[in-house]
């Protein structure tokens, strides 16, 4: 007896079939959640290999999703933004990866990622040109080149704040954007822990010291507390840590737009306020300030800048970048005189909270809390009427909204509209009132 021998049928591979059909080495028809064969015999069906394969190729969907979506308008009112819960547990579809973002990123991930490359980039600096460039192109680019995933953990994190902003939700407690700032900053430390993670990839590093200015913004500090000392504080960390990673000069880096502190140069000579010079001739040898003379002067030096700009540039992207940055030219002597509250240095601060209430269209930025500010510095002065009485510009300043009255005011022109208080008046934090000083005083 003859035995007859059939070929095959033909039939296309199934590659992506569960794990069941290719344990039993038949073809699978590849239906979600469950294949034909698995549901007929009320079997497990499991897909295994299209999640690791997938997950490969996200980096460079990424990429590709974030150049072909460019172009896309953006509109304000956004059905995927983040909504808090009101267990202040955010929904599992909204709740940042656990796993590397630079490998596995999420959906949401994904969309954040959209919104940073359309949108929130335009909304970091002034000035345009190259900066533009570095921050929608090339620091993403650094984040996908990098081994760890704190650079992209940090552009995510700055996508969710800029969201929340939007749909007014800044001040919320419990945001998926909070988690992403956590799981940055950690990232972050854990790199600098690392010399060789920080030979091997300076740029992104420096590149995420400034995106920390931003994710460091606070909105509501406390009552007694100068959020601007913490602005101060990061700078002056920034540069010294930047000058560390990159030793040949930022300048020298292909992020470099990002960390210019001019636009333009002054035509005019940079002066300051008469009260000021005379704040720092009346330093005697004996003064505990006197050591610090010559860092005040250098201090002073590079305020009157923002003098010059304002009368060159007026209110303006120059000007707003000029503000933006001064504090990196603030010695650290100078910094921690402002932190133990010592006066000339907190005169000083008064006056620059001042020219931050000049910059209006950069969402993180902490000017909308100069008022408060100058409160503060105020109370803290108010014991001692010397010092007092070189708060009177700020004490102007800081009821003005009118943006012509507040330049007016820094450059010494006749006011539209402002009420000039008694310089010699004491002035209460908690009622918000000037009152008269006592005759002992």
């Amino acid at each position: 007896m003859s035995v007859a021998f059939t070929t095959k049928r033909p039939h296309r591979k199934s590659r992506a079939g569960c794990k069941g059909c290719k344990t039993r080495k038949i073809k699978c028809d590849e239906k979600q959640p469950i294949c034909t064969f698995c549901a007929l015999r009320d079997l497990q069906c499991v897909y295994g290999n299209t999640e690791s394969r997938s997950s490969s190729s996200y980096g460079s969907d990424v990429q590709v999703l974030a150049r072909r979506t460019s172009h896309l308008p953006y509109h304000q009112s956004q059905n995927w933004a983040p909504t808090p819960s009101p267990s202040c547990s955010p929904p599992p579809y909204l709740t940042p990866s656990l796993s590397p973002t630079s490998g596995t990123l999420t959906m949401f991930d994904m969309r954040l990622l959209h919104h940073y490359s359309t949108n929130t980039y335009q909304s970091l600096v002034v000035g345009g040109g190259e900066t533009m460039k570095v921050l929608q192109i090339r620091i993403p680019e650094l984040a996908f080149e990098s081994e760890s995933d704190f650079l992209m953990r940090g552009i995510l994190a700055i996508a969710s704040m800029h969201i929340d902003y939007l749909n007014g939700r800044i001040n919320d407690v419990c945001k998926p954007s909070d988690i992403y700032q956590m799981k940055a900053i950690r990232a972050f430390r854990e790199v600098l822990s690392n010399q060789e993670l920080i030979n091997r990839a300076p740029e992104a590093i420096a590149a995420m010291a400034a995106l920390l200015l931003v994710m460091c913004r606070k909105t509501e500090p406390p009552h007694e507390e100068l959020n601007v000392l913490t602005w101060f504080g990061l700078f002056s960390g920034m540069g010294d840590l930047i000058m560390t990673w990159i030793p040949e000069g930022v300048s020298k880096s292909s992020i470099y737009p990002i960390f210019r502190r001019t636009l333009s140069d002054l035509k005019s000579v940079p002066v300051v306020p008469s009260e000021l010079i005379n704040m720092l001739g009346s330093i005697t040898p004996q003064d505990p300030d006197f050591l610090a003379l010559k860092d005040y002067c250098k201090t002073l030096d590079s305020f009157g800048a923002l003098y010059a700009s304002l009368k060159d540039d007026g209110i303006s992207d120059a000007l707003s970048i000029r503000i933006v940055t001064w504090p990196s030219y603030v010695p650290k002597i100078i910094l921690n005189s402002a932190k133990e509250r010592r006066p000339r240095a907190l005169v000083i601060v008064a006056y620059y909270l001042v020219f931050t209430k000049l910059i209006k269209n950069m969402w993180w930025w902490h000017g909308g809390s100069a008022d408060r500010e100058i409160d503060v510095i105020c109370g803290i002065l108010a014991p001692n009427f010397k010092f007092r009485a070189l708060l009177k510009i700020p004490m102007i300043a800081r009821n003005m909204n009118d943006l012509g009255d507040i330049k007016s005011l820094l450059l010494g022109n006749p006011l539209s509209s402002a009420t000039t208080p008694d310089p010699s008046a004491s002035y209460n934090t908690t009622s918000g009132a000037c009152t008269k000083p006592r005759p002992d005083e």
